[in-house]
């Protein structure tokens, strides 16, 4: 004779694969919310990276300014040293023609001084018969206010 071979009733077998305590259903919570928080974080983590970015385009943005404005600061001050450097060669320039022309008055001066006295020398040495000549040659020779 046969055993009897029980039979295999499909419900059992569900529940006995599977089986869903509540210990297990805590555990399956606990994950979901562990991957919940875990996405969370990962948000957040993108808005801190954008903000990162945003700051960062503003800060190269400064720093571009900040480049171009001491390079325009940069240009100004060389051409306030060129003109500074183009006056004082102007100044230098004015000067040493003032002091040439000072230096050919006085020879011309000295000159001219030479001449008087030699002449008034001849008028005092020969009071003759040259005195008118020689006091005209004078008076010449005597700046426009001593002229009498």
């Amino acid at each position: 004779m046969k055993k009897p071979v029980p039979k295999h009733d499909p419900k059992k077998k569900g529940e006995a694969s599977t089986p869903w305590n509540d210990k297990t259903v805590g555990k399956v919570l606990d994950v979901a919310k562990q991957g919940m928080s875990s996405i969370e974080s990962l948000a957040d983590l993108g808005k801190e990276v954008q903000r990162t970015k945003q700051i960062e385009i503003k800060a190269t943005v400064q720093i571009t300014q900040a480049v171009e404005k001491t390079e325009q600061t940069r240009i100004n001050a060389d051409r306030q040293i060129a003109d500074i450097h183009r006056s004082h060669f102007k100044d230098r320039m004015e000067h040493e023609r003032e002091m040439q022309r000072l230096n050919n008055q006085a020879t011309n001066d000295a000159a001219l001084i030479r001449q008087r006295d030699r002449v008034l020398d001849k008028l005092l040495d020969n009071p003759g018969d040259e005195t008118p000549q020689l006091a005209d040659s004078l008076r010449v020779l005597l700046p426009n206010g001593d002229q009498q």
